[in-house]
């Protein structure tokens, strides 16, 4: 360890409170977790200065910590705001590499990653593949003027895996890392009492009276402007410049080919986590966009393995 990453894990060590890690692969519920964890429990109820962004809301390791470039003072500033800080990550288990984002893998730091893995309360959110994929899409799609069809970005190869595979491969790799508790975004949205008090029990956080789901944030200037000017705006999510725009469903952008391909890739994954039963979806051209699923909640040995299923 570098003299630096000792420094930083010598003041990182001084914080009152454990962490509580807020895990997963972009749009799967990343930022519904983090602000139901604002909202239901009081020591995670942290605050900004106004006019700072909501990113300050939390701690993204994935943008403070990249290794090299280490922004020790914003991390610190952040971490001691609350009794129970909130980090976010899109890294696999052990928090050192982000393998996912179109412009390849990064590692992050060393010293810091290793801090956070081992003091954290860690929670693991996962989503639908093929609506991540959708959404995933849809969030760069609309960074662009020249963005990628859906079907050239589920099968964009980065370090020699599509994007179907590496969320598949995320996914899994949690599954069996023995800290996280990992809860499905669709439990936590159709079940919210059940999921928070499992998300209390792991983070060691006292079971509030009534368990709330954040409200939906508004997406428009003048939204975005209130958040920017409050100091406990209720979302800190992350939206593209066109998100007010309707909401596509993933059988609105998958074509016969791109099911074929998903399935090749990830199916396996869909199946375990109980989206699908077989790979009989492939041919299906009916949904409701009003269905949940019920998938497996999964509980690392950890993460209390007391109970498993919806």
């Amino acid at each position: 360890m570098s003299a630096n990453q000792e420094s930083l894990v010598g003041r990182l060590a001084q914080i009152p409170g454990r962490p509580i890690v807020v895990a997963s692969h972009p749009r799967s519920g990343t930022h519904l977790c983090i602000d139901t964890l604002r909202l239901n429990f009081g020591p995670c109820h942290t605050w900004k200065y106004p006019l700072e962004r909501s990113s300050k809301l939390f701690c993204s390791i994935d943008d403070l910590g990249v290794e090299g470039r280490v922004q020790e003072e914003t991390i610190l500033s952040i971490l001691k705001r609350v009794d129970r800080p909130v980090i976010k990550s899109h890294a696999m288990p052990g928090l050192r590499t982000v393998p996912m984002f179109p412009t390849g893998s990064f590692d992050l730091d060393a010293g810091l990653a290793g801090w956070t893995w081992e003091n954290a309360r860690i929670i693991y959110m996962y989503r639908d593949g093929r609506e991540v994929m959708r959404s995933f899409h849809l969030f760069f799609a609309t960074e662009t003027d020249h963005p990628q069809s859906f079907s050239d970005f589920l099968r964009t190869k980065i370090n020699g895996r599509s994007h179907a595979r590496l969320w598949a491969d995320h996914v899994e790799s949690w599954l069996e890392a023995d800290r996280a508790l990992c809860v499905s975004m669709e439990r936590l949205l159709a079940r919210p009492a059940d999921a928070i008090i499992q998300i209390a029990r792991h983070a060691e956080l006292p079971v509030p009276a009534t368990a709330k789901l954040p409200p939906r944030c508004d997406k428009d200037l003048a939204g975005r402007l209130l958040r920017r000017a409050g100091m406990h705006p209720i979302s800190t999510a992350v939206s593209s410049r066109y998100s007010s725009d309707a909401t596509p469903h993933w059988t609105d952008v998958f074509s016969a080919a791109d099911r074929e391909f998903f399935h090749q890739e990830a199916g396996h994954v869909l199946i375990r986590l109980g989206y699908e039963k077989s790979d009989n979806w492939i041919g299906s051209h009916s949904h409701s966009h009003d269905a949940l699923p019920k998938p497996f909640v999964f509980r690392a040995p950890l993460a209390d393995n007391t109970a498993t299923g919806p």
